[in-house]
């Protein structure tokens, strides 16, 4: 297999010695290689483009800032962002509770009591 790209960075592992690399391939928009560019430049086909970055990169890292309470509730419960009125609120979780019957807790996000 050979990497869509090849990042040459300063690269945090996350291995329980807290170590770097300085290469990493990715294919397919998935990890396949990380290490040293000696280790990492069999990944290299006529297609792999070569990323040269400044700083530090921590793969897996994608989002700075998500509440996960709140992220869990926008993407399991009943969402009542955008609504305009009370009545709307309720066809909203009236038609969750319909949807998905065998919940016995239903959570939600989104209200304004404004």
């Amino acid at each position: 297999m050979k990497a869509d790209f090849i990042i040459k960075a300063k690269i945090y592992t996350a291995d329980k010695r807290g170590s770097f690399a300085e290469a990493m391939a990715v294919a397919n928009g998935k990890i396949i290689a990380v290490g040293e560019l000696s280790d990492v430049s069999a990944f290299v086909g006529k297609n792999t483009e070569i990323l040269k970055r400044d700083g530090l990169v921590i793969p897996g890292m994608t989002e700075g800032h998500a509440h996960i309470s709140c992220s869990g509730e926008l993407l399991y419960g009943v969402n009542l962002a955008h609504k305009n009125d009370w009545h709307e609120y309720l066809d909203t979780i009236r038609e969750y509770i319909n949807t998905h019957p065998d919940e016995r807790l239903i959570n939600g996000s989104g209200y304004d009591n404004g």
